[in-house]
């Protein structure tokens, strides 16, 4: 980037990729925090007005999530990682459908398959982190993107090391 500065130009250091990234995931994560701080009191404003969801936790959690999703939808923000979260809460397709005038059907039609897709990762994700590791894995340096290959070679008793 040039900037000029009484009539001579000037260098200007463009930040780098990983600052703009890292710059980026902050600001998401800010976005998301106030996200949530609005639906919060958005949420308590609710609860005083109805006393059935005031009393269920479950119930409040569910509605929670939904204003978040109206919020994150307000914003322009991709909802799939939102549709996900509330379908884990308990929230409905007709709940979730209500949102967006959308039928049940119309609602699963359009996040079922992403929001499957996300839950399945992140229950990989758990189920790999809760997994133990075997001391000979520990210094291969494949073995956290190749765990799912390795742990498929170990259950046929195929050994990963040619010798």
């Amino acid at each position: 980037m040039v900037a000029k500065a009484e009539n001579a130009l000037v260098q200007v250091d463009e930040p780098s990729q990983d600052e703009i990234a890292t710059t980026a995931q902050e600001l998401s994560a800010q976005l998301v925090t106030s996200v949530r701080d609005a639906a919060s009191l958005l949420l308590a404003d609710v609860m005083d007005d109805n006393e059935a969801i005031a009393n269920s936790q479950v119930g409040a959690h569910i509605q929670l999530t939904l204003i978040e999703i109206r919020l994150m939808q307000t914003l322009g923000f991709n909802l799939d990682g939102a549709i996900a979260t509330a379908r884990e809460a308990g929230a409905t397709w007709d709940q979730i459908g209500q949102i967006f005038d959308l039928t049940r059907q119309g609602a699963y039609e359009r996040w079922g398959k992403p929001a499957r897709q996300l839950l399945d990762a992140r229950q990989a994700r758990a189920d790999r982190a809760a997994e133990p590791i075997n001391p000979l894995d520990q210094f291969d340096p494949t073995y956290p993107l190749d765990t799912a290959a390795t742990n498929r070679r170990r259950r046929r008793g195929v050994s990963h090391r040619r010798g």
